[in-house]
């Protein structure tokens, strides 16, 4: 039997094959220089838990804790309190997505958290990972407007260094 080809496409070209120009890597890597030195600042600063988000972990831990009792499944939430983050993984034999009750559920996950993913666990089941940014960095206005402006000033200066 002849076969001809329709349709291919090979999209398997390792990451990074490419390289990036000079001007490129140096702006890229001024951006991570900032992003770096925002979280040193904030890192530096005292932290309290973010109400709001305390709120919606809560609501969605409740939650998740109901559907691993009814199928069957396993809930765990942890809190980092160095990192300032906060995670819920539900894992679930299965998830059916037809009753309204689940897509409500994952309609407010995806709403409320600041990182959804949904992934097979090795013996077969789903994971549902849900992360939270838990803790909120005090600065007073002044501190982080300056730090901020100072920051811009210099990324922008490290920006036009590369054209």
């Amino acid at each position: 039997m002849k076969t001809d080809t329709y349709f291919d496409r090979d999209y398997t070209a390792e990451f990074g094959e490419e390289q990036d120009s000079p001007e490129t890597e140096k702006f890229w890597s001024a951006i991570g220089t900032a992003i770096g030195e925002i979280r040193e600042f904030d890192g530096k600063a005292v932290k309290i838990v973010n109400p709001m988000v305390k709120i919606k972990f809560d609501r969605l831990l409740e939650w998740s804790d109901k559907m691993a009792k009814e199928y069957f499944g396993r809930v765990k939430g942890n809190i980092d309190y160095e990192e300032g983050r906060a995670e819920i993984l539900l894992e679930l034999p299965f998830f059916d997505f037809s009753t309204a009750e689940e897509h409500a559920f994952f309609r407010t996950a995806m709403k409320d958290t600041d990182s959804f993913a949904l992934e097979p666990t090795p013996d077969g089941k789903l994971r549902l990972r849900m992360w939270f940014k838990y803790l909120h960095p005090i600065h007073t206005e002044a501190e982080r407007e300056a730090f901020l402006h100072d920051a811009a000033r210099r990324l922008q200066h490290n920006i036009e260094d590369t054209e």
